[in-house]
């Protein structure tokens, strides 16, 4: 089975030490493309250190989280978690947290950090509106719908990157859903498990067959479609639209064990067809360095709802290549901080 594993505990370096002004106790560092506030002087420039992203969920009941326990807890599993949020300190954005390499030995040379400390990635708790969980992901031959984020990306792969085939879109705000033909049967599954078909009234079917996906997908040879499902009652129904819609960001057919890209025909079959798909948005010049990227979905409004904030962007390689920088994908995403901020996410 693919590794669909998001690892949010790193082995990094903190690097670019700077003050923030007028704050005399803490600075700010910068880990990969991630800007982290830290105690004035309890990190040195170069120093190794773990690193653990945004969304990530810390086991409060480990001493050395529990510090974080006061700023808030939610709990998984029946065991209370601090979750790690984008947030502001005297103006500085700051984005994740670091702790000392030192004060983690042996476990920071681990390679699955979020195993070794407990940590797991924070996710809404409940499945799509009106649908039941059966099973976790099993589609050997495709990932889920996790994209890299853009901070973790260098600025020299992101200048070596640019073939002049990327295409950008709008990252839909709402939760992913993964349709496949499995043998001409109609399987759906959120990004970590399968849901049950038995209600021809939950959401995800009523989507399906509102827009006749299975027929779509079998004239086109396509074994697996993605997109995000949006609206009412989903995530807080952030760009405000009545009802739910569905928005197709990626099309797959399988090729004996592995997924082949089918994104050109998504987007020129499907939007000939009446099936709606992620805005493109077309003219927006390939970004050479994270920071630009960053700033391209600084503040963007949505296409789907042109008065709300844009959760962000999606960058897209209709080609056959995969990407290791990627996961061995062939999408990256840069999050919109503005969006972050405003939903305290």
């Amino acid at each position: 089975m693919l590794d669909n594993t998001r690892h949010l505990a790193t082995l990094a370096t903190i690097t670019n030490l700077r003050p923030i002004p007028d704050a005399d106790s803490i600075e700010v560092g910068t880990v990969r493309g991630w800007d982290v506030v830290v105690a004035r002087g309890d990190f040195s420039d170069g120093e190794a250190v773990i690193y653990i992203e945004p969304d990530a969920a810390l086991p409060v009941t480990d001493p050395r989280f529990a510090f974080l326990a006061p700023r808030g807890t939610k709990m998984i599993d029946d065991e209370p978690y601090h979750v790690l949020k984008t947030i502001r300190l005297r103006g500085q954005l700051s984005q994740g947290i670091v702790f000392h390499a030192s004060d983690f030995m042996p476990k920071a040379d681990t390679a699955d950090l979020d195993t070794a400390l407990g940590i797991k990635l924070w996710e809404p708790p409940a499945p799509p509106v009106g649908a039941d969980q059966i099973g976790p992901w099993d589609v050997r031959w495709l990932r889920k719908t996790d994209a890299e984020r853009v901070q973790n990306l260098s600025d020299d792969w992101l200048a070596g990157v640019d073939d002049g085939l990327w295409v950008p879109t709008e990252k839909v705000d709402g939760t992913s859903l993964t349709f496949v033909l499995d043998d001409g049967r109609l399987r759906v599954y959120s990004r970590n498990w399968e849901l049950s078909t038995a209600d021809p009234e939950s959401s995800p079917l009523q989507l399906a067959r509102r827009h006749d996906l299975a027929d779509w997908m079998r004239r086109h040879q396509v074994d697996a479609l993605q997109g995000e499902m949006y609206g009412e009652g989903v995530n807080g129904n952030r760009l405000k639209i009545k009802g739910q819609r569905l928005a197709l960001f990626a099309a797959w057919s399988r090729d004996v064990s592995r997924a082949t890209d089918r994104f050109d025909i998504l987007y020129d079959a499907a939007t000939s067809q009446g099936l709606e798909t992620a805005p493109r948005l077309d003219g927006l010049p390939f970004p050479r360095t994270v920071r630009s990227a960053l700033a391209q979905a600084d503040g963007m409004k949505s296409l789907v709802t042109p008065a709300v904030l844009a959760e962000g962007i999606v960058w897209h390689h209709p080609g056959e290549r995969l990407f290791p920088e990627l996961d061995y994908r062939p999408v990256f995403k840069a999050v919109a901080n503005s969006y972050l901020l405003k939903h305290g996410l």
